[in-house]
């Protein structure tokens, strides 16, 4: 094989519950997408993920693709096996709602990530209104006394919006004095699909920037912040790697590089279209592995970090899902090509496990 193999093959697993009532960043494509292939058969997921495990790839997310909420734990738990007896680092996310069902998935798993605010639909836009319910709870506790015995990694998700950003130093805190979770993961809310009218509750870039930032620098690497910006590390490539990181495969065979690209049903090929696992890889997904095929603004044309490939100017896929007005919108804080200069010094000099960017002031 030409290009390098991909770091994690995601599944993404149809859920047999119905849907949560507010289509969010999980689950926008089920508004959208089309498909005219069959579910793939046991027999497709075998072969595919022994091929998988045929090319290098070590871990295996199971993800669900219609929303997080839904994704039932007994229902993936027979993909979790498979991947489990097959070599793989499974890893998956739920809601926490079903702790029998999460005691189940523990022993197949290296790392669990629960979403501490999925559980609560009502109080979506106001997330701290009910903290954790009792399901949750007992997941967490769950988790806590496995992980006594096992090694396990876990995730705490917490999604951030207008309303909740005053709240979520208080909120990481709390979860950070559990001593449970390895990472706390704070995800920035879309206001996508129907979720539209949730609008006014987005965050201005500059203002989540400065928040957020704080947060990574008391926690250090305990928090990471799953916005474009802070994907953006030191390796010498874009943060997202798009075409060189995650292969995803959806329930019906769909390729996509990115989670986040499914939403806008932004596909690259079905499996079935491709002798093996290995050559969607290498072909499907070419795209995605050269800049010049982005459209970015002058100003990233003209900055350090795009010119040395740490940065090709945003995230694609998020650009996609809004619309051309916010094409262009860069949440970077770099307003010249001197001012990435600067801050392009300061990386080279910077700790190499860190996010190079700080808040940065007008």
């Amino acid at each position: 094989m030409s290009v390098k193999p991909a770091k994690t093959l995601v599944l993404e697993v149809p859920s047999p519950r119905e849907q949560c009532p507010i289509a969010c960043l999980h689950c926008i494509h089920k508004n959208v997408e089309k498909s005219t292939y069959e579910k793939l058969s046991h027999e497709e997921l075998v072969k595919l993920l022994k091929e998988g495990r045929d090319m290098g790839i070590e871990f295996l997310n199971i993800y669900p693709h219609d929303d997080e909420i839904s994704l039932e734990p007994m229902h993936v738990l027979p993909y979790i096996k498979l991947g489990h007896e097959l070599g793989y680092k499974v890893k998956t996310v739920s809601s926490g709602t079903n702790v029998e069902g999460i005691k189940k998935l523990l022993p197949y798993l290296y790392r669990i990530a629960l979403s501490v605010d999925a559980m609560n639909v009502r109080a979506y836009t106001s997330m701290r209104h009910e903290r954790y319910h009792n399901g949750l709870l007992a997941s967490i506790k769950a988790v806590e006394e496995y992980k006594k015995e096992h090694t396990l990694k876990a995730t705490a998700l917490v999604v951030v919006n207008k309303e909740t950003l005053e709240y979520i130093e208080e909120e990481v805190e709390s979860i950070y004095q559990l001593q449970i979770f390895n990472k706390i993961k704070v995800l920035e809310m879309l206001p996508i699909g129907t979720a539209k009218n949730l609008s006014y509750q987005e965050l201005d870039s500059k203002e989540h920037l400065d928040k957020l930032a704080l947060l990574r620098t008391k926690y250090e690497k305990k928090v990471d912040i799953g916005t474009p910006l802070w994907r953006i590390r030191k390796d010498e490539q874009r943060g997202c790697q798009l075409g060189y990181k995650d292969l995803v495969i959806g329930p019906n065979g769909q390729l996509s590089g990115c989670s986040l690209l499914f939403y806008l049903n932004n596909l690259v090929g079905n499996l079935r279209g491709y002798e093996t696992l290995g050559e969607a890889w290498e072909k499907a997904f070419d795209f995605f592995r050269h800049k010049e095929n982005f459209k970015v603004e002058a100003l990233c044309k003209s900055c350090e970090f795009y010119k040395h490939d740490l940065c090709w100017g945003g995230c694609g896929a998020r650009a996609l899902i809004f619309s051309p007005e916010k094409e262009l919108e860069r949440s970077c804080g770099i307003e010249s090509a001197e001012h990435s200069k600067a801050l392009y010094k300061e990386y080279l000099k910077s700790d190499k496990d860190l996010t190079f960017l700080a808040p940065t002031k007008p």
